[in-house]
């Protein structure tokens, strides 16, 4: 519903757009119609295309950390390969994209208050106490050392870029595009290069505990 709410109010500034503003097709509308046709070359165009404008819009748009701000340029992905039509121009799209990742990230504003309020009622419900225990137990930091031990030999397993990647990123907490400027990469393939890492991690942890 919420994406045909999307869509619909497109339609109708993008057809206003046209009639006011005269401005003729240019290269993205064949790429905007390719991706409603579901064609993934089409979208890895848009993803590297305006993946560094989505994340500055979100981080505007919630004045969050950059992972937060991440998670909703990935949601705001996943919503414009859904829900994407045919859009004439450049302009266009890049109005289409603003609006579309200004609205992701006032819903996770919106879901981040009610839980923050959640959390409030439920420890005023419980006089006050602390959600968290503030002391770990010997056995929990026996726990915690065998995880460290165990992520840093993976981390070792690790090719050298992956390695690099996630030194830079995790260690010396550089920047997205950081990273990506001195690799001479987008900011989109690094994050790319990133996650497939991470999650490589946590395949590999699932694997671990099943053992």
């Amino acid at each position: 519903m919420a994406e045909h709410a999307l869509t619909h109010s497109w339609d109708s500034q993008n057809a206003v757009a046209r009639t006011t503003t005269g401005d003729e097709p240019d290269a993205w509308f064949d790429t905007t119609h390719r991706m409603s046709q579901g064609d993934r070359d089409a979208f890895l165009t848009f993803y590297d295309s305006f993946f560094d404008f989505m994340l500055q819009v979100a981080k505007r748009s919630t004045g969050r950390d950059e992972q937060t701000c991440l998670d909703l340029v990935h949601d705001a992905m996943l919503k414009a390969m859904r829900c994407m039509k045919p859009i004439p121009n450049e302009p266009q799209l890049k109005a289409f994209v603003r609006v579309l990742t200004q609205r992701i990230a006032l819903d996770f504003l919106r879901r981040e208050h009610r839980h923050a309020q959640l959390i409030h009622r439920w420890s005023v419900a419980q006089g006050g106490q602390e959600l968290v225990s503030q002391e770990q137990e010997p056995a929990e930091r026996i726990d915690e050392q065998a995880r460290i031990a165990w992520l840093t030999a993976q981390l070792q397993a690790l090719d050298t870029d992956q390695q690099r990647l996630l030194d830079w990123r995790y260690r010396l907490g550089w920047t997205l595009q950081s990273i990506a400027y001195r690799l001479g990469l987008k900011t989109g393939a690094v994050d790319g290069r990133i996650r497939r890492a991470v999650e490589r991690l946590r395949l590999l942890s699932e694997e671990e505990s099943h053992e």
